[in-house]
Parts: structure tokens; sequence; C-alpha cells
């Protein structure tokens, strides 16, 4: 099938909801004629010129504001993951996609890896003090691609959400996700050793030393 597509420098994965701020005059185009037509497009990663391949197609959710010159705040919702097989040419400003879904090939769910990944984050939430971080509910998660739905809060770099939209497993997304939480949770404890530290001249003080 054929969909319109908005390269961007970011990652949007299916079932999560992302404000977009609409200033070129061919996104511009391509929102109005999405909105009016209600279809759906697509966003893949864009970074020094290429385009990925495996994104996901969205649907404009609202056009929250319009501005005088053409401007737009929308939001928009991940549906599902799309394989761009080439590239359309037409009279549009913006590029059209031939592509195909782009759907799991393994749809087999390691709960225990679940709960590993969780877990974990759950950990990093408890031990970062500077701010609030909410905890994730297991229970909250969606049954199907649970992933998707830790990936937004686990502050993965453009690489490893490429690498990660890309699988086409949910055991090897958790297990991406699995690993990088336990790296994370290391630096986290690190950090939280030298703040320690600092904090009593340079000499690290063990928990409840003070009582002793």
């Amino acid at each position: 099938m054929n969909i319109a597509l908005f390269p961007l420098n970011t990652i949007v994965f299916p079932g999560s909801a992302m404000p977009l701020h609409i200033f070129e005059e061919r996104y511009k185009r391509l929102i109005n004629d999405c909105w009016n037509s209600k279809e759906p497009f697509g966003i893949n990663l864009s970074v020094s010129g290429k385009m990925f391949d495996v994104g996901c197609i969205v649907e404009i959710a609202d056009i929250m504001k319009r501005y005088e010159d053409g401007k737009m705040d929308i939001v928009i919702i991940g549906i599902r993951r799309f394989k761009m097989s080439s590239l359309v040419s037409g009279e549009k400003p913006y590029h059209i996609a031939n592509v195909e879904f782009y759907d799991d090939k393994d749809e087999n769910l390691d709960y225990s890896k679940l709960e590993i990944a969780v877990n974990t984050f759950n950990k990093i939430a408890q031990n970062i003090t500077s701010t609030s971080i909410k905890k994730i509910d297991l229970k909250e998660l969606d049954k199907y691609q649970p992933s998707f739905q830790i990936a937004l809060k686990a502050g993965l770099n453009l690489e490893q959400k490429q690498q990660l939209i890309e699988f086409q497993s949910e055991d090897e997304r958790l297990e991406l996700l699995m690993n990088h939480l336990r790296t994370l949770n290391l630096i986290v404890q690190e950090a939280d050793l030298v703040n320690t530290i600092i904090k009593n001249d340079g000499y690290f003080i063990p928990p409840n030393a003070k009582d002793k």
C-alpha cells in the first residue's frame, strides 16, 4: 500500500502518543491532506539524510492549535509498524512510499524477562532521588507488546530505539531493554556513590556507620 511519509529525527512506537509542531510547508500540506482524508501516514527515522526502512504508521489524534501562518500543533498516535519498499513518484510535495506491514514473527513472551526489565526499571526509579519517576506497574502493561511501553521510559538512544522497532520478537526487545536497564542501574548506583562521597568530604561512609 502507499502512504505519505514524514521522516523525522525521532521514533514513534506502536501505542504511543506524541506531540508534533508542524512548520515546514510540505508537511503542513501532508498533515492537512491526511486530516481531511482521515488517512494515516508513516514516520520513520531520518539521520544525516538517511531514511530507515522500518518505521511506524500513525494517525492524527487531534490538531491542538492552528497558527495564522499555517503552522500546527498536533498529537499523533502510533498504530502499527511498517517497512518501506520504495518511494513513489507523484505530484505531492512530500514523500509517498510503498510499504508493507512489519509485524512480529515470534509472538512468544518470556514473562521472566518482562519481570526483570520492570523490576530493574523500578530500582532505578527508586534510586534516583533528584526527581520523581513513576514506577511501572506490571498489571498496567499491554499483554501483547509491553516492551514498547517500557521503552518509552527507558532512556534509549536513537540507535537503540531503531533496533528495538526493527526486532520482530518481543523476547529480543525485552533482552535489549534488560541489558540497557542493568547498565543504567549500575551508572545510577555509581552516581549515588559519588554524591555520597562528595557530601562526606571525600570519604565513603557505609550505611549505618554513623550509628556505630
